[in-house]
């Protein structure tokens, strides 16, 4: 090939005069550059000085001796490489042979960037060797390191171990005693092997004492890393082995932090202070129970970053009540109502993503229940513990007219632009008002109520959000207007209170709706038809104002609907309806 070709050794059987025959492809002609070399024949030895490679003739290859004894467990490693092209295919290849001429390491290719073996246990006690083949006929250093693993003990919830790998190719295991049933997990930090952002720079794996995997071999980034919870299978002497490149790390081996908490208990302030742990908070529940959990006082991770931790919720027998959520710091997580489906022992688990540290705080809260009554008594509601959510219940009568309005809004936290949710379910549970966000305080549209029956308003505050807010329930102020008839002053006090003005119409007739003395602001004025559809709504700011004029498509009763955008501001608008 023109790229040019090197012979694997060949170890020559006699001595005397040799022929090196060349032999062009069909009619080929041009030139080619023929060097014979010997085997680059070097010690090295396990644990010694890294061994130095000039390969400056093409086609040569090297073979390096060492000692091993029965039992060691070694890494080859390959750095240092000049020979080649860095981003393309192997520049080499790399075997080691056993006493007997056997493979202990079959010829595995290596690239510019460098390269270690796995760990390899020797099989005898006797003299091994190294093979290091360029590719192609390429020339250039490679510098080989031979190494034993380092092999170290490690305890659960004992002191982090620190590692300095500063031998290429260099693995290292630990060992530690666990007993079947121990939830552990395993954490690496403090990394500065490669760059923190973009590729993997290592790998970690866990094996039981059988040697099966407890963990399989799993790649880490140099910003840290945590594994998810193991559960021992059985009693005995497990081994971490970390595959990382050069550099420092830090290993930590944690078992699974498992505290209790209470519905309406003491607010549970958590310490994540040994990287990789996790933390599962026990609850007893009853069916039928209605909880939320807050999070919040977040230092783990960075502020700015995205997720910092997943937050889960099982049920007794192990499923997930609430699916892994992400907990950002300038958020924190107030959950939605959760209904609890069995009688008994729940579980709340909290994993720090990567390697993070720092504190949370986390409160278990039942639902805040209380009723309500239209046009009756605003209800103060305290959200003082993150999380807690609130039902308001309210007996409603099929064709009433009602609006929801909030009021006195207190809830702040982080960066959240609005300050929770609330809406309007019918007595079968679906929404009549689907979840809508409101900030300092919120008015809804006029909803017709659908039946006679209990209906309820969930109120939500968003994320870890605090504080207090005021729920009203209010019938729309009805009155009758006639078309060319006296304005009807409409008198609004209660926050959220919207207005329905009814009149009969025929079909064809042309109206003209017209608002005078508005003391609202923005106010949105629709004419609904008698079939319960909209025929106009628009959007009026000005003091005085008409809507544009309307064909009546249909004879019935209409009705005229008020809506201030506003919540805090209470008065009269008047209302006068006539032909062209």
């Amino acid at each position: 090939m023109q790229e040019g070709w090197g012979s694997q050794v060949l170890q020559l059987p006699l001595t005397g005069t040799y022929a090196v025959l060349i032999d062009p492809v069909d009619q080929l002609t041009g030139n080619v550059t023929v060097t014979v070399a010997e085997e680059l024949v070097v010690p090295i030895s396990i644990n010694g000085p890294t061994v130095p490679l000039n390969f400056n003739r093409a086609g040569q290859n090297a073979r390096l001796t060492f000692s091993g004894t029965l039992g060691q467990r070694i890494n080859l490693g390959v750095s240092g490489i000049t020979l080649g092209n860095p981003c393309c295919t192997p520049v080499g290849a790399s075997a080691i042979y056993q006493p007997d001429g056997t493979a202990l390491l079959v010829s595995t290719g290596f690239m510019q960037g460098g390269w270690g073996s796995a760990v390899l246990q020797l099989p005898v006690t006797g003299t091994y060797e190294i093979t290091i083949d360029p590719a192609l006929t390429y020339t250039g250093n490679v510098t080989v390191t031979l190494s034993e693993e380092l092999a170290v003990p490690i305890s659960i919830n004992g002191a982090p171990v620190p590692f300095i790998f500063n031998r290429p190719g260099q693995d290292a295991r630990l060992t530690f005693s666990g007993t079947a049933g121990q939830r552990v997990t395993l954490g690496l930090s403090g990394i500065t092997i490669g760059s923190p952002c973009c590729a993997p720079v290592g790998s970690a794996a866990i094996y039981n004492p059988d040697g099966t995997p407890l963990l399989s071999p799993t790649s880490f980034l140099g910003e840290g890393w945590g594994s998810p919870v193991l559960v021992l299978p059985e009693t005995g002497q497990y081994a971490i082995t970390i595959d990382p490149g050069l550099g420092n790390m830090t290993v930590t081996l944690s078992e699974e932090w498992v505290v209790p908490i209470s519905i309406d208990g003491a607010v549970l302030p958590l310490n994540f202070a040994r990287a990789g742990q996790n933390a599962r908070l026990t609850f007893d529940g009853t069916v039928g129970h209605r909880v939320s959990l807050g999070i919040k006082d977040i230092t783990v991770g960075n502020v700015c970053c995205g997720n910092v931790a997943s937050v889960a919720i099982l049920k007794p027998d192990g499923t997930a009540l609430l699916s892994s959520q992400g907990l950002q710091p300038n958020i924190g997580l107030g959950t939605a109502l959760l209904d609890l489906p069995l009688t008994g022992t729940y579980a709340i688990t909290i994993d720090p993503a990567k390697a993070f540290t720092g504190n949370i705080t986390a409160a278990l809260s039942a639902e805040l229940t209380s009723p309500i009554a239209i046009n009756g008594a605003a209800v103060p509601l305290d959200f003082t513990r993150a999380g807690r959510n609130a039902r308001l219940s309210f007996t409603g009568t099929v064709g009433q007219l009602v609006s929801v309005g909030v009021t006195d809004v207190t809830l702040t936290s982080g960066c959240c632009s609005n300050a929770g949710t609330v809406g309007i379910n019918k007595p079968d549970g679906t929404a009549l008002l689907s979840p809508t966000n409101f900030t300092s305080g919120f008015g809804s549209a006029t909803f017709v109520l659908p039946e006679t029956g209990s209906y309820t308003i969930p109120v939500d505050p968003a994320g870890m959000n605090t504080g207090n807010a005021t729920v009203l329930v209010s019938e729309d102020v009805a009155a009758p207007i006639t078309i060319n008839g006296p304005t009807v002053p409409v008198a609004l006090n209660r926050v959220g209170q919207n207005a329905s003005l009814t009149f009969n119409g025929t079909l064809g007739a042309q109206v003209t709706v017209r608002i005078t003395g508005n003391p609202f602001g923005t106010i949105t004025v629709r004419v609904i038809k008698p079939d319960g559809t909209t025929l106009v709504s628009h959007n009026g700011f000005a003091a005085s104002f008409n809507l544009p004029q309307q064909t009546l498509p249909m004879n019935g009763v209409y009705r005229i609907n008020i809506d201030p955008s506003t919540w805090v501001i209470f008065g009269t608008v008047t209302v006068g309806l006539t032909t062209p």
